[in-house]
């Protein structure tokens, strides 16, 4: 009898230990799953599909076998220990995961409808309970079980099922022109980290296209690490390097360019403007900020946004000298010759039901453009008219906040790229990472139409950055460049 005991409790001793194999086993395949992820990006990009609805698919299916694989192990040794089937053992085990999988569905952010995710999470449940509760008064009780399972798997599965069937084709891709590699090295991959510094480190200048970047790795003045920033000038043609030059500043305090309306570049030099020619020698007047940062640019190139702290004041990119009344509102998000647009500042007094505004300020005051349930990323395409996104949408707005029209923002996870300085084109960014630290899965460039805001060409990149590729728009709009240090490239667009 004490032996039996005994053999009782070893079986149920080898629970816990399968319980931690089962989850460091579904750990590493979840950490590991990316790299399945990619080969099926790569087949979407010969269907010029978007790749964000497979990923989705992708993501609850390896999640559910990541579950499948803690839950087994647990299921199994405990029928061990109930001495039952093998086969039972099994199912039970997928149910598990199918259980926990439904909450994770039901929980999950999704880019379709959410009720409709909610119903399918609600009927995987049901499935299971009611399989479970058959297979106990049927013979075939395996059998019943199995289809159970089945049945909700392809319950959860479903809604995502029918995302990527419905997704949308991606325009025709554009005709790349040249490839140059500015600086070979993984160092230099890094130095697109933000979307911010995306904008800001490529330009053109009439027949140039001016670049900068981090060299190499930092050195040190003291204790202060310094590095080597460097400023080259490419023949917009032909993509050969025409002229460079080096600035040494502190590490991480990455200058950045400024696109004038008159084919030249101003370079923000740890808050000194100066004004370069396209080959990099320096013209025009100097400006040192006592305070605050210049962080705008109007799309025409005409004006800077000067965020004085508190308040913004608009410079003239030619002169560099205040023009026009002292603006109150601060940390503009866009700003034109003569206003500023902001998204910080919000009226839920009169719309408390809304989460999102966009507010205009200019020398006769603020006042609400735009509300609703979410809104992002407020730009100026010219000194008439407004970009909104949020929702999955995307507006254009005249400055009584009048909708001129209105579209679908093809992708999940999106980033404004940039704008023609002529106003008539745009570019999103579509993107998307896994894993600790991250790796970008995919990238890719949409250029579309600010008229109608129909897509025109796809832009794809292969040589992955941190977060974001580099971009800018000719003046004209007939020419985008992207990349990074280790691949920059140039595009003539449809």
């Amino acid at each position: 009898m004490k032996d039996a005991i005994w053999r009782a409790v070893g079986r149920w001793l080898l629970v816990p230990p399968a319980f931690l194999f089962g989850l460091v086993l579904g750990y590493i395949f979840l950490n590991l799953s990316f790299l399945f992820e990619q080969a099926c990006i790569r087949w979407t990009r010969t269907l010029t599909l978007s790749p964000s609805s497979l990923l989705e698919f992708l993501g609850l299916a390896c999640f559910i076998f990541a579950l499948a694989i803690c839950t087994t192990p647990i299921a199994w040794t405990a029928g061990f220990a109930l001495r039952t089937k093998q086969a039972p053992r099994f199912e039970w085990g997928l149910t598990l995961a199918l259980l926990l999988g439904a909450a994770y569905v039901w929980t999950k952010p999704y880019s379709g409808s959410a009720t409709f995710t909610h119903l399918a999470a609600g009927s995987g449940v049901a499935i299971l309970v009611g399989g479970i509760i058959l297979s106990f008064r049927v013979n075939h009780s395996v059998r019943t079980h199995f289809v159970a399972n089945a049945l909700a798997l392809m319950m959860l599965m479903l809604p995502y099922v029918v995302a990527l069937a419905r997704t949308p084709k991606l325009p025709p891709a554009a005709q790349r022109v040249w490839s140059t590699v500015l600086a070979k090295g993984t160092w230099q991959a890094m130095n697109t980290g933000s979307s911010y510094a995306a904008t800001r480190q490529v330009a053109f200048a009439r027949d140039k296209v001016v670049a900068i970047f981090d060299a190499g790795y930092p050195t040190y003045q003291g204790k202060q690490p310094m590095s080597k920033y460097r400023l080259l000038s490419l023949d917009a043609g032909t993509g050969e390097i025409k002229d460079s030059r080096e600035i040494v500043g502190r590490w991480g305090d990455m200058p950045y360019l400024f696109a004038t309306d008159d084919g030249h570049i101003l370079l923000d030099d740890r808050g000194t403007l100066k004004a370069l020619n396209p080959d990099l020698t320096e013209t025009g007047p100097h400006f040192t900020l006592d305070h605050g940062r210049v962080g705008r640019i109007s799309t025409d190139g005409s004006t800077l946004g000067w965020e004085t702290g508190p308040g913004t004041t608009l410079l003239d990119s030619h002169t560099l000298l205040p023009v026009g009344k002292h603006l109150a509102e601060s940390v503009p998000a866009s700003v034109s010759r003569t206003a500023v647009l902001t998204s910080n500042t919000y009226w839920y007094r009169d719309y408390p039901k809304d989460h999102a505004f966009v507010g205009i300020t200019d020398e006769h005051g603020q006042r609400l453009l735009f509300h609703g349930e979410c809104g992002r990323n407020p730009t100026f395409v010219n000194n008439e008219t407004v970009l909104v996104f949020g929702c999955g949408r995307m507006w254009t707005l005249n400055l009584d906040g009048t909708i001129l029209r209105e579209a679908a923002t093809p992708g999940r996870r999106s980033t404004l790229a940039g704008i023609s300085q002529n106003g008539q084109r745009f570019a999103l960014q579509f993107s998307d990472e896994k894993g600790d630290p991250s790796i970008l899965l995919y990238e890719y460039f949409i250029i579309f139409d600010v008229a109608t805001l129909k897509p025109l060409t796809t832009v794809r990149i292969s040589d992955m950055p941190e977060h974001q590729s580099w971009s800018a728009f000719s003046p004209d709009g007939r020419h985008f460049v992207t990349g990074n240090p280790d691949n920059l490239s140039l595009y003539q667009l449809q």
